[in-house]
């Protein structure tokens, strides 16, 4: 493996690795950039003849990455995927399989892979090329003046007892007949969860076109399932310094009847962040700008009395289940932080919180009238 070839998957992992952390809608084309480089920068970590000294710069390469990969997967699960995890994890790559080149000389006519081996990595690629947000062209469009709409926090899928249960928390969103389902704490490929993207299974299960609202790098979020027409999906992000990173989602729906816009949101969950959790649905109210039939739900993590329920009452928002159970945590309630809020265009038929032990939060559920 010459050196040029390795310097050339060496930029090419590279530009994956940027090009996967620009927009989430380029983070599969990016990583199928990585994986092309991949094979070349792996294969020059391994030495090309037997000669004992390269084997043992082999057993060192692989136990340095080995431990770097540790070292790597720690920080991103300690401190919420900071954005540097996967160029650094490439560029560091990269130097090894540089390194390890130059210090050993080419044996002629040897090659450990094949030069049709990187078309392997073609299929991913171009399905990363192709993928976007699920097509609304075909979707179907509500036949009645009636939309179902359900919060939930599914603690990655996660339930009350512990367990890993994905199925649990499909059959509790089935239970009621729902247009709009707005899910929080979606995991996309944790460890804790056996690397499961908790997204595309419920997506299918559902059979439901999911769209994702990155937090924590890509692996973590919010999400919004709906066979209905979507227009202006869009992600943004609170500015809230020293939190873990959250945001929210702002989705047009098309109805029989005019546009309903969706904001769907996680607030800060920290004891101390009464502030911070007004701050962010000030930021929220900026964005919606008045705009009507609109619907604003999610775990709030904000009892009734706070400054943010507070402020969302004072812009005209109106509770959908006033009064309402509490909903966390779901073995023994203790506060009421799950809502749906709807502007006074809309009017909630019915309202129910679902008691579940699917998650460590009960679902929110409400049917609306003038959709």
């Amino acid at each position: 493996m010459s050196l040029v070839h390795v310097a050339a998957a060496s930029l090419a992992m590279v530009a994956g690795a940027w090009l996967a952390g620009s927009a989430p809608s380029s983070t599969i084309p990016g990583l199928a950039l990585v994986g092309l480089g991949l094979p070349v920068v792996v294969t020059a970590l391994f030495p090309e003849d037997r000669k004992p000294r390269t084997s043992a710069w082999s057993v060192i390469n692989v136990s340095v990455g080995g431990v770097l990969l540790v070292a790597l997967l720690f920080i991103f699960y300690s401190f919420y995927a900071p954005a540097w995890v996967l160029p650094g994890a490439v560029g560091a790559t990269a130097v090894l399989a540089l390194g390890s080149s130059l210090s050993r000389h080419q044996v002629p006519g040897k090659r450990l892979i094949p030069v049709w081996a990187p078309l392997l990595f073609l299929p991913p690629f171009i399905v990363g090329l192709v993928s976007g947000a699920p097509s609304s062209d075909s979707a179907p469009i509500a036949t009645d003046a009636t939309l179902n709409v359900v919060t939930y926090n599914i603690r990655q899928g996660f339930g009350s007892s512990g367990r890993f249960d994905l199925e649990a928390v499909a059959q509790e969103i089935e239970s009621r007949p729902t247009d709009v389902v707005a899910l929080q704490e979606v995991g996309r490929g944790w460890v804790i969860s056996g690397a499961a993207d908790t997204l595309a299974w419920l997506s299918l299960r559902l059979d439901m076109p999911a769209y994702y609202g990155a937090n924590l790098g890509d692996l973590w979020g919010n999400a919004v399932l709906t066979r209905l027409p979507v227009f202006g999906v869009a992600n943004r992000h609170f500015n809230s310094e020293g939190r873990v990173p959250r945001g929210f989602q702002r989705i047009g729906i098309q109805t029989t009847g005019s546009p309903i816009t969706v904001l769907h949101t996680h607030l800060d969950h920290e004891d101390d962040g009464d502030t911070v959790r007004a701050s962010q649905v000030v930021r929220m109210l900026e964005d919606w700008g008045t705009t009507p039939r609109t619907i604003l739900l999610g775990d709030l993590n904000a009892e009734p009395d706070s400054v943010a329920i507070r402020t969302l009452a004072n812009a005209g928002f109106v509770d959908a289940s006033p009064d309402g159970p509490l909903t966390y945590p779901a073995s023994a309630p203790e506060d009421r932080i799950d809502y749906i809020f709807v502007t006074p265009d809309l009017t909630v038929k019915e309202a129910e919180t679902r008691r579940s032990l699917a998650s460590d939060h009960f679902p929110v559920w409400a049917s609306l009238a003038g959709a």
